[in-house]
């Protein structure tokens, strides 16, 4: 289903036990990602950005407990444990940024929001694949900035600090309903699908 503009996000699933360096989460999503530049445009008015397009995987956790309170209340409940820190994942399958070919990479955006998400004044880093040529790096850097327009370009208003990008290898690894994610010693995510109560199927 579309969850914003240029964004689809199909096959997502409830996940809990996430672990990142010096957090602990209980909440987590995952699924298949399909996003692009659908209007190409750049934000705030600029000139027409560069068409792109991404397709694969994708993993989100945060350090609410359960239940995230941010995306379903429109970004401006509190979380629950005052600040929201978040991972967000990509592994791309196919990608194309312009003349500039993306498959097989991935990178993760790391933040930090000391209140209220909607209250802007994000802390944001990202980490990019290793075996990322400068060319792919520069183009995922866009993308994932909002730089190059598409979904995350309505986002890049709350930013109030890039902290800056990475290189590091990162692996993805799914196992059934079990996930998990890494960069190194930047990042260590992973997590167990939850279950609907008396079923075994995995929550939607």
């Amino acid at each position: 289903r579309p969850i914003a503009e240029g964004v689809r996000l199909t096959n997502a699933t409830v996940y809990i036990m996430y672990r990142m360096p010096a957090v602990e989460s209980l909440f987590g999503i995952a699924g298949e990602l399909d996003c692009a530049d659908t209007k190409r445009q750049a934000p705030f008015g600029g000139p027409m950005a560069t068409a792109w397009h991404v397709s694969g995987q994708y993993y989100e956790t945060c350090n609410c407990e359960f239940i995230c309170m941010c995306v379903p209340g429109q970004m401006v409940n509190r979380p629950t444990k005052g600040n929201c820190q978040f991972a967000m994942a990509s592994q791309i399958e196919r990608g194309k940024y312009a003349a500039v070919t993306l498959d097989g990479l991935g990178f993760i955006v790391l933040g930090l929001t000391p209140a209220e998400m909607g209250k802007g004044n994000w802390s944001v880093a990202l980490v990019i694949v290793v075996r990322a040529s400068s060319e792919q790096r520069a183009a995922i850097t866009a993308i994932a900035s909002g730089a190059a327009g598409g979904p995350m370009a309505a986002l890049s208003g709350m930013i109030g600090k890039f902290v800056g990008a990475e290189s590091a290898a990162i692996t993805f690894d799914r196992q059934g309903s079990s996930w998990s994610v890494k960069a190194a010693s930047l990042v260590d995510m992973a997590a167990t699908g939850a279950k609907g109560f008396g079923t075994d199927q995995d929550l939607q």
